[in-house]
């Protein structure tokens, strides 16, 4: 019901009618709970009224107690519907100033957003907190973290430290490999966008081999885009034999063969 509300009132002045609409309760006498201000406050978000869903949970603290379950969803407006790093330092924050503790859906949803903007220092540093304090790592953490090393060549030495003790020089390539064995190791599957990012900055045949039996034993399907990244490498490479070999298996599959391939 709430849903609708929002979908029915999606410009501005409106969303203050579905915010009116849902005080309305009172007066009718109806029994409004946390699930459904919790509903309530996703809508919002989901159709980028983060803002007012904000809004509304500060000014409802005496009727719908702080909990982190409101929290993280404002938080998640903010870094995923909106992508506003700043706006989501913000809220986390103040979750901590409110003595909200941060979940794995918190750090997840922060991660993320940092992610996206190729925030390195804020990527690692979010990630070594969130394992001091006993938090364990979800499959969107761990994608967000492999995708952030992987995409560039080397990281700062201090970066470096937060996720090995010491290793000077390590490679940003060492990095992602690490955690992204981690990820293995406790059978949460990377995105294909995780593997495509360990692809662009492999260097050698063999390694691209490896890479891609792991890929077929985790169950995730190549597509087009990796196809054609792999076929350019290996024709760059001369190596006629794996060229051979991936073309084998695009035709085969001919869902994913196209022009560019």
């Amino acid at each position: 019901m709430l849903l609708i509300m929002i979908r029915r009132y999606r410009a501005v002045h409106d969303v203050r009618k579905a915010i009116n609409t849902f005080y309305a309760h009172k007066l009718f006498k109806f029994n409004v709970g946390m699930d459904e201000f919790h509903d309530f406050l996703s809508a919002l978000c989901r159709y980028k009224n983060v803002k007012d869903a904000e809004h509304l949970l500060f000014c409802n603290e005496n009727v719908f107690p702080y909990d982190i379950k409101s929290f993280n969803i404002i938080l998640n407006g903010w870094c995923r519907i909106i992508g506003n790093p700043r706006e989501a330092k913000r809220v986390w924050r103040e979750m901590s100033e409110r003595g909200i503790a941060h979940d794995v859906i918190s750090y997840s949803s922060i991660i993320s957003c940092y992610s996206k903007f190729n925030n390195l220092h804020e990527v690692l540093k979010l990630f070594n907190q969130m394992k001091e304090h006993g938090i364990v790592p979800d499959r969107k953490v761990y994608n967000a973290v492999v995708h952030t090393l992987a995409k560039g060549k080397r990281v700062k030495k201090d970066a470096c430290n937060m996720l090995r003790d010491g290793r000077k020089g390590a490679s940003q390539l060492d990095e992602a490999q690490e955690v992204f064995h981690e990820m293995l190791k406790r059978g949460l599957s990377p995105t294909i966008r995780i593997y495509h990012a360990f692809f662009r900055i492999l260097r050698t045949g063999e390694e691209v081999i490896t890479l891609l039996e792991k890929m077929n034993n985790m169950g995730c399907c190549l597509n087009n885009d990796t196809y054609v990244m792999l076929l350019r490498k290996f024709c760059r490479w001369r190596q006629l034999d794996d060229v051979f070999k991936l073309w084998s298996d695009v035709c085969k599959n001919r869902s994913v063969a196209d022009r560019s391939s």
